[in-house]
């Protein structure tokens, strides 16, 4: 639904219903964590994570879409 790249941590927002926000943040990390390791961005020892992130339940339209709007449009001023 939402995604901003930052250059030391990424927002998401995700809608999707049949796993747990932990576990799918768990299966991005390695996920990502592979793909970054085969394209060589990182070593194959590099910690690229931290231990956890924020994952959020947003039950309501309202909620998905102040998270859609910060994560898109309140992440600070970017470089031209």
């Amino acid at each position: 639904m939402a995604i901003n790249v930052r250059t030391n941590h990424v927002h998401l927002v995700i809608g999707y219903a049949d796993i747990p926000p932990e576990r799918m943040l768990s299966q991005l990390k390695a996920w990502t964590t592979r793909r970054l390791r085969e394209a060589e961005c990182v070593s194959a020892f590099a910690r690229v994570w931290t231990h956890h992130g924020s994952t959020r339940y947003l039950w309501k339209k309202r909620s998905v879409d102040a998270a859609i709007d910060y994560v898109t449009d309140h992440q600070g001023d970017d470089l031209p």
